[in-house]
């Protein structure tokens, strides 16, 4: 256990950084489990159900006869 915690630290390539950001060794991809639901998304890559929720919550932007025309009514 304690040598799979010391291969997650950053890479010591003898580069002299000059600010706290460091290279890090890429992890194995995990696997999510079949019984978790997948976003909307992760087929095609649009967020169908924000898009949908975009056309109902557009701010209307009325005329002034528009304006008039619901003052009177």
């Amino acid at each position: 256990m304690e040598d799979e915690k010391e291969d997650i630290g950053p890479i010591k390539d003898g580069f002299k950084y000059t600010g706290p950001l460091r290279r890090f060794k890429v992890t194995p991809k995990r696997h999510v489990p079949e019984h978790i639901q997948k976003p909307d998304y992760w087929l095609f890559g649009d967020p169908l159900s924000e898009i949908e929720a975009n056309k109902t919550s557009r701010i209307i932007v009325n005329s002034d006869e528009d304006i008039e025309a619901i003052r009177l009514a």
